[in-house]
């Protein structure tokens, strides 16, 4: 399987699905796990974008040690993918109305605890590697993920 397999399997997941665990390290060193609801947008290939508060403590982690993992998986748990990367945190008007349209109408629950919709940071984690898993027939794929440079 090549890398453009692997993200179309990755956008078909997201969009059936439309949430994934991110797995990243608290200011204590200890692993951290959050539901998110993450997206893909057109034209950014190799890359995941979610959207996070600010004043969430996620931001102060993620400055601290950039490095992710995400878990995307079917509710039947047919077919799982995980995902490392590095995330960015971007504030850029262009990519946060790219982002939000991408993802924003499946933010329901995010809205309820961030309601200023200027008031957001962009998590663009940059794929290192996707790794994909069929549990029913012991399939497990591994893709390196070619990518340009952040934008």
């Amino acid at each position: 399987m090549d890398d453009k397999q692997m993200m179309n399997i990755l956008d078909r997941l997201l969009e059936e699905e439309k949430v994934a665990m991110l797995a990243n390290v608290d200011e204590d060193g200890k692993p951290a796990l959050r539901w998110m609801t993450p997206g893909l947008v057109r034209g950014q290939e190799g890359r995941i974008y979610a959207v996070t508060s600010p004043k969430f403590s996620k931001v102060a982690q993620l400055k601290k040690n950039r490095y992710v993992s995400w878990m995307i998986q079917k509710k039947d748990l047919s077919e799982i993918l995980t995902i490392r990367g590095r995330v960015e945190l971007l504030d850029n008007p262009s990519l946060r109305s790219m982002v939000m349209e991408a993802i924003g109408p499946k933010l329901a629950t995010f809205w309820k605890l961030n309601d200023d919709e200027t008031d957001v940071v962009i998590l663009e984690t940059v794929i290192k590697e996707i790794e994909y898993y069929v549990p029913a027939t012991g399939t497990r794929e591994q893709v390196a993920i070619a990518r340009e440079e952040s934008k």
